[in-house]
């Protein structure tokens, strides 16, 4: 973030890059510095329901699941995704890692939805029966290696 920029400036920019209806909340306000943080909270008000957020990201760790495809590229973005909503999710205070009951909860959801070959050899690896979702992050690459090595992609053939 550029801290050489005075407010006044900021919300200039700010209008520049807002369109439709978010523009019009702010469009009324005179370019002054002490207006920058008068768009910034009309327009948090307005759009930044923090709990309407954190509500659909967990909808969204309950319904994404991985379609299957024989080179788990499908499986690498699931888990990318999981860990992108874990992310957001903490930034709305919501720290799924940081709290044992969560931390099982997201990390239960997350596994039982991944591929049975890759669960199988998250186990072998880790000689635990159930790892937890900071398991997977750690290790998927290197899973999915191994599977591949033992069972390469099938390219499509047409």
């Amino acid at each position: 973030m550029r801290t050489d920029l005075s407010d006044s400036m900021k919300l200039t920019y700010l209008t520049n890059y807002l369109h439709g209806y978010a523009l019009k909340v702010v469009q009324n306000l005179s370019i002054t510095d002490e207006n920058y943080g008068v768009a910034i909270s009309l327009l948090e008000r307005e759009f930044l329901d923090v709990n309407a957020i954190i509500d659909d990201l967990f909808r969204k760790i309950l319904e994404i699941k991985p379609e299957y495809d024989s080179s788990f590229m499908k499986t690498k973005e699931y888990i990318n995704d999981i860990n992108g909503i874990i992310s957001a999710l903490k930034g709305y205070g919501c720290d799924l890692l940081n709290d044992d009951a969560s931390l099982k909860f997201v990390s239960h959801i997350t596994f039982s939805k991944l591929p049975q070959v890759f669960k199988q050899e998250l186990i072998r690896k880790l000689r635990v029966s159930y790892p937890s979702i900071t398991d997977v992050f750690d290790n998927y690459v290197e899973i999915i290696k191994i599977i591949n090595m033992k069972n390469p992609p099938q390219s499509k053939s047409h």
